[in-house]
């Protein structure tokens, strides 16, 4: 990956192979943890790419660039790229993006707590699948017959993220099962259509995770765990350890470990992915970095282990001092931090803090 990250066009290239050249560099560079050069060569993509490449590979470019500022912590920045591309994918060969790029943004729209927005591109994706399905047209026809699957399984996505957001755990769980089995029955169709195995696989661990959540919502901790580690095992076949993406299904993991009382074996394996990022290289200040620190330190809480826990915050705010306020307030006004404060005697700093996090969530 860092050699991927570090090589430089040779200037021989058409403008559609060097759009391919910014994109997989960029690739590289995001899972290095690099989110402000992968927005760069992401942006180079586009440029490139621009008048020499089909709407579909455009649109993925675009859906690269967008989450590129979600990895960055810049939600509202994703979501204007998303919704600005709803305009420039709806047209032949490029449709079928509408559905994950809906998907996205619902994802946005629910964690900025907008789930009445957030329904409404739901209602967008529903009456565009029912479209697809019954369409004369001959492109739409044949295009559903090739990738419905995957289009099912985006807008089933779609809705276990809403169902979620509003405590419907059970309804969310049948959604993201049905979506896991969708994407697996489509992945013949999408790797053909230039897509890897690696990228379908991603999607469909990520909805193995989200039914390891629900079932943790509901009490059902031991199949919450098989699904968990079931994710886990996957991602470590698909791209092995040392590797960005596995920190988040370790620390998944570990959030379901937290939830059944083994709190030593919750802060060993967030450690482990503490210790993946160190090794592949993810900046101090990365969201990827902050992450899993944050749950460290929740972890250390829960074991009565102030003075560690306090010692991870402090780290956390020297990596965090020159983001954004609203990106910091993520980390600095979460429940375990504030707790942190009152337990190490910090009275009047976690007092402010309480009323400011309650300020802003009223």
């Amino acid at each position: 990956l860092k050699a991927a990250a570090d090589t430089k066009p040779s200037g021989k290239e058409s403008r559609a192979e060097l759009s391919q050249f910014y994109y997989d560099r960029g690739t590289a560079r995001s899972q290095l943890g690099m989110p402000g050069e992968a927005i760069e060569d992401a942006n180079k993509a586009k440029e490139a790419g621009r008048g020499s490449i089909s709407a579909y590979d455009m649109g993925r470019l675009t859906l690269f660039l967008a989450l590129q500022y979600l990895y960055a912590g810049d939600p509202k920045k994703a979501l204007d790229i998303y919704v600005n591309e709803l305009r420039e994918i709806n047209v032949q060969g490029a449709k079928g993006y509408v559905f994950t790029v809906n998907r996205l943004i619902v994802g946005i729209l629910v964690g900025m707590g907008d789930i009445t927005q957030a329904e409404g591109y739901l209602k967008r994706s529903q009456a565009l699948i029912q479209e697809a399905r019954t369409s004369g047209l001959p492109g739409w026809r044949s295009s559903y017959e090739k990738f419905g699957q995957s289009w099912e399984a985006e807008l089933e996505y779609t809705r276990a993220v809403i169902f979620e957001a509003r405590g419907q755990f059970s309804e969310a769980e049948a959604s993201y099962r049905l979506m896991e089995q969708r994407k697996r029955a489509s992945m013949k169709a999408l790797v053909g259509g230039g897509q890897t195995e690696s990228v379908v696989l991603q999607a469909v661990d990520s909805a193995i995770a989200g039914e390891a959540r629900m079932k943790m919502r509901q009490g059902r901790l031991t199949e919450a765990e098989v699904d968990a580690r079931r994710a886990l095992l996957s991602r470590l076949k698909d791209t092995g350890k040392y590797n960005i993406a596995t920190t988040r299904y370790i620390v998944s993991l570990a959030d379901i470990l937290v939830e059944q009382g083994r709190l030593k074996e919750a802060e060993q394996l967030t450690r482990v992915a503490i210790d993946i990022n160190r090794t592949v290289g993810i900046a101090d200040d990365s969201q990827s970095t902050i992450g899993p620190l944050a749950h460290l330190a929740g972890i250390l809480m829960l074991e009565r282990k102030y003075g560690e826990a306090n010692m991870i915050y402090a780290q956390i705010d020297k990596a965090t001092a020159k983001w954004d306020p609203q990106r910091q307030q993520v980390f600095e006004l979460n429940p375990a931090r504030i707790f942190s404060l009152y337990a190490s005697n910090q009275v009047e700093v976690g007092i402010a803090a309480d009323r400011k996090s309650t300020r802003l969530n009223s």
